[in-house]
């Protein structure tokens, strides 16, 4: 059995042979650093290993998020004079009223005034793009306002004897006169950026001129077409020679287009570009009184048609209850 001192000498030679200390804390310490670059690496590795799933969905979204940021600041572009911003305004009516015109070549008429009413959806959207406040009231009634249309536009196709459900069928005029929704939308958007900015009776002079220019040239390169393939002056427009004739074109010029575009320019210095369309949904109902005064018998509404344009007017004191000012809806309001 060892002696007291016998152990004292062994423990302090055992001690002398093991590290200090201070040297196992630093080997441990030099262990960690070794290890957390090593991690780190693995880490870096199994990102990039996985990164063709995880950052495709976040490409899409910045693409997206990208993409709405750039067509906010196009809606919201200020106009730098009277005469672009009448130039603006004034293409994208002619844009819109040929792709009307184009659509009802291919389409029923009353099919084709559903499909024109979707502009009461688009509106809203554009606005919320554009980064715009739009109250829920103003949603509520943009949703009654276009189920109002599809109920006019359902009880039109009756009466012609079509089924409500060929709605739901598409063809190219339909695509076109949903082209020339998106761009009655657009241009109400625009007319509520723009219309604040200018005196109203000048904007409109500006807007009709260029859209009279736009839509000229196509009249003119369309005739033209006409021409060359066969067909003498006279066979473009038989009309031209019949003054009634020039009175129903000139017509929409002068009032519809005219009086009225000043009256929606001034209107909409006071009201959303929003509920600016949901009372322009309303035009079916004017069609039809003004058709019953005049004794004229073209536009009848069903029980169903009296349904929609219920819907519609509904829609206008709905939306109209969640209206505010347009300062208040600006993109730095939201």
């Amino acid at each position: 059995m060892p002696t007291p001192h016998l152990n004292s000498c062994l423990t302090s030679r055992a001690a002398s042979c093991l590290p200090s200390k201070a040297a196992v804390i630093g080997q441990v310490k030099h262990s960690i650093q070794l290890a957390i670059p090593r991690k780190q690496a693995s880490l870096k590795l199994h990102r990039r290993q996985r990164s063709p799933q995880g950052e495709a969905p976040r490409g899409v979204l910045a693409f997206l998020w990208g993409a709405r940021d750039s067509a906010a600041g196009i809606l919201n572009r200020p106009a730098g004079s009277q005469l672009e911003a009448g130039a603006e305004l004034g293409l994208i009516s002619a844009a819109a009223n040929a792709a009307t015109l184009l659509g009802f070549e291919d389409t029923l008429a009353a099919r084709g005034a559903f499909l024109l009413r979707t502009s009461v959806m688009f509106t809203p959207i554009l606005a919320a793009v554009a980064g715009r406040q739009t109250p829920r009231a103003v949603w509520l009634g943009a949703g009654t306002a276009f189920v109002g249309g599809l109920l006019i536009a359902g009880d039109d196709l009756s009466s012609q004897g079509q089924h409500s459900s060929s709605l739901l069928s598409l063809s190219g005029g339909d695509a076109m006169l949903i082209i020339a929704a998106l761009l009655w939308a657009l241009q109400i958007v625009r007319q509520g950026r723009l219309a604040p900015q200018y005196p109203p009776i000048a904007l409109a002079a500006n807007q009709l001129g260029f859209m009279a220019l736009g839509l000229g040239l196509w009249l003119a390169l369309t005739a033209a077409g006409d021409v060359w393939n066969g067909q003498s002056w006279t066979a473009v427009w038989p009309g031209a020679s019949n003054p009634t004739a020039w009175l129903i074109a000139l017509w929409p010029a002068i009032f519809p287009w005219g009086l009225g575009g000043v009256l929606q320019l001034r209107a909409q210095t006071m009201v959303s570009p929003s509920l600016t369309n949901i009372v322009l949904a309303t035009d079916p109902l004017w069609a039809t009184l003004f058709s019953a005064l005049l004794g004229t018998g073209e536009q009848r509404l069903g029980f169903q048609g009296w349904l929609g344009g219920a819907a519609i007017v509904l829609a206008c004191i709905t939306a109209s209850q969640g209206e505010s000012s347009p300062a208040e809806q600006k993109p730095g309001n939201v």
